[in-house]
């Protein structure tokens, strides 16, 4: 008689569908799955946390170099200040030779040692520390640099040009400025007055058409701050952090000076005072007070020729253009009264003071004084102003002198006591 065997596990249904698995069979494979992924991520973390350890080991150490560096500084010791260079560069060592005499010859200079930001390049080799240090109370920031050896640690070394960051561009009114991004703030800055100083240059020296500028600042240490050779409107700056930038004013006053009286030089050499001969005394005199006026007033300061600003402040700045394009043959009585249309009795009661010293100059070229006041009188159609010195200390009266409007000019009828 045949037996029949019915297998329960593993049967096949009889309608030849697939087999439903088990949840049994389905949360055990889950299981093995959530492990395998536990794990998996587990080692991802440590491996993580173990790269963050050894970063931060190796920041500990490049810190505490640049550390040691500056101590060998401040204490004055030469020998254990060269043992952190780098030595396989002989120009190198004798610049950081120089270096290390220059901080001991600065009292003021206080190495504070305030590191701004540190880094680490992914091999771990190259390491940059951005400081701060304080001298006179306006504070610094630089760049070092260093590199890892195997068996002496790390050890400074000329700056990476090639490692100033990330290419950028600021674009606006006529001003374009192209800068890493280690530059950033000077960047900004520039940015911010740049299109000013252009706007006020054309406005006063009457361009034709307002120029575009573009300006490049390059970490380059041997570039100086100069304009392109071939392209006249192509500034080129150095970066600051070559050396030392401030970190309070990122466009410092030395470069606000250098950079106001190139952006003038070109101004001029781009408007019609180019073509103006300086033959007579007022061309000298307009020439010479609109370029000094100009400069300062980029950087913001007055006061250089009160007949300048006492023309802008009473008719604007377009009196001045017009007398741009009529100069150099008219004197500078006849062209201030074209262009503002007023009479000699009103342009008299400007304020003259510049302009007079520059006369009593041609006249004295030993007189080193200031006009103090001036008094302007009319009487039977005559026009003079008595011009007061500022007196010598040891001295408590004021010397004295008288100019007329005779013809189309300013004459001196007194020349003091």
């Amino acid at each position: 008689m045949p037996v029949e065997l019915e297998w329960e596990s593993g049967a096949q249904p009889a309608n030849g569908g697939d087999p439903q698995p088990s949840p049994q069979r389905f949360n055990r494979w889950w299981r093995i799955v959530f492990v395998v992924v536990f794990l998996i991520a587990g080692i991802a973390i440590a491996i993580i946390l173990r790269l963050a350890e050894i970063e931060r080991w190796q920041l500990r150490t490049l810190q505490d170099a640049f550390n040691a560096e500056l101590a060998a500084l401040r204490i004055g010791d030469l020998d254990a200040f060269l043992a952190l260079q780098h030595q396989g560069d002989e120009i190198w060592v004798n610049q950081q030779v120089a270096y290390f005499h220059e901080v001991q010859a600065s009292p003021h200079l206080n190495l504070i040692g305030e590191i701004i930001d540190s880094e680490i390049s992914e091999n771990g080799d190259l390491g940059i520390i951005h400081f701060r240090e304080v001298e006179d109370g306006i504070p610094y920031e630089r760049l070092w640099f260093y590199w890892s050896f195997e068996e002496a640690g790390w050890r400074h070394l000329p700056q990476n040009t090639g490692l100033w960051g990330e290419a950028a561009t600021i674009a606006s009114n006529f001003v374009e400025i192209r800068h890493a991004s280690r530059d950033a703030l000077l960047a900004e800055a520039l940015a911010q007055t740049l299109p000013g100083w252009m706007e006020l240059g054309c406005q006063v020296l009457s361009c034709t058409q307002q120029p575009g500028m573009l300006v490049e600042i390059i970490a380059d240490p041997n570039l100086t701050l100069s304009w392109h050779p071939i392209n006249p409107w192509h500034m080129r700056i150095p970066s600051p952090l070559l050396s030392r930038m401030r970190s309070d004013q990122p466009f410092s006053p030395r470069l606000q000076q250098s950079l106001a009286e190139l952006v003038s030089t070109q101004l001029f050499l781009t408007s019609p005072m180019a073509t103006i001969e300086s033959s007579s005394m007022d061309d000298r005199y307009f020439r010479q007070a609109l370029y000094s006026w100009l400069v300062t007033r980029f950087l913001g300061i007055k006061e250089i020729s009160p007949l300048l600003d006492s023309v802008i402040e009473r008719y604007g700045v377009h009196p001045i253009a017009s007398a741009v394009n009529d100069f150099g043959g008219l004197k500078l009585l006849p062209a201030l009264r074209k262009a503002t249309q007023s009479s000699l009795a009103e342009l008299a009661l400007l304020d003259w003071r510049d302009y007079l010293e520059w006369k009593i100059r041609q006249y004295e070229p030993e007189f080193v004084g200031k006009i103090a006041t001036l008094q302007v009188t009319e009487e039977k159609g005559k026009i003079r102003i008595h011009a007061w010195l500022q007196p010598p200390e040891s001295d408590s009266s004021a010397a004295e002198f008288q100019f007329e409007i005779i013809g189309d000019d300013w004459h001196m009828i007194s020349d003091g006591p």
